[in-house]
Order: structure tokens, then sequence, then C-alpha cells
């Protein structure tokens, strides 16, 4: 999958950092949910297909995810992008705006007292 999804150096990237399965999965379905965000919204807002692989997903200088590719030229502007995954489930928001939500993993709450 990661030659699918992945940039060449995002390969060069997953590859090095080897691990157990288990935590290349995971980092590898977070890339394809922070790449699926970002895909939707070129799409919705400005009718362009970009393949998974045509977006690198980099750190920037604070820390935080940051889609770039050739695309940036064409729509003009770097989307904001958040990433969470836990375990095998991964969920990730592209935005133009840079306050998008930051998925925060909480401690299991028991079901008789847990609210709604």
């Amino acid at each position: 999958w990661a030659r699918l999804i992945c940039s060449r150096q995002e390969r060069r990237e997953f590859y090095s950092l080897g691990g157990q399965e288990q935590q290349q999965i995971e980092r590898l379905l977070g890339r394809i949910a922070a790449k699926d965000a970002v895909r939707s919204l070129f799409h919705r807002l400005h009718g362009v297909a970009v393949h998974p692989a045509d977006i690198d997903i980099v750190m920037d200088d604070n820390g935080r995810p940051e889609p770039r590719g050739y695309w940036r030229q064409e729509i003009g502007y770097t989307p904001a992008l958040t990433i969470s995954h836990c375990g095998q489930v991964a969920i990730a928001s592209a935005g133009r705006c840079r306050n998008l939500l930051n998925m925060v993993r909480r401690p299991s709450i028991p079901r008789e007292t847990s609210s709604f």
C-alpha cells in the first residue's frame, strides 16, 4: 500500500522507520486519512483531482503536518491539516484555515458514568 499512497520521499521515510507491522499499518492509515482529506478539499473547492502520491505530508517548523506538492501553485495556498489516529482508526481534516479541530484521545469513561 505504501507504493500506491506515499510519494518517493514518504516511502523512503516509511521504510527507514521500521518498527512492528502494527506500527507501520497505523502510520500508513494516518497518511491515507490525511491525503484523502486534502484530495476531498481540492475536489470540493477547486474541482482538482490529485493522486495520493502527489501529496507529500511533511512537518512544518511547528511540528504540524503540512501537505505539499506541485498543486500548491495551482490553488494558491497550503491547506491546513490535522491528523489523529488510535490503533487502526485514523481521522484527518483539511481546510483553508489554520484553526482546525485537533482531535485528542481522551481516557475511557465507564459507561454508567458517561454523559452525552
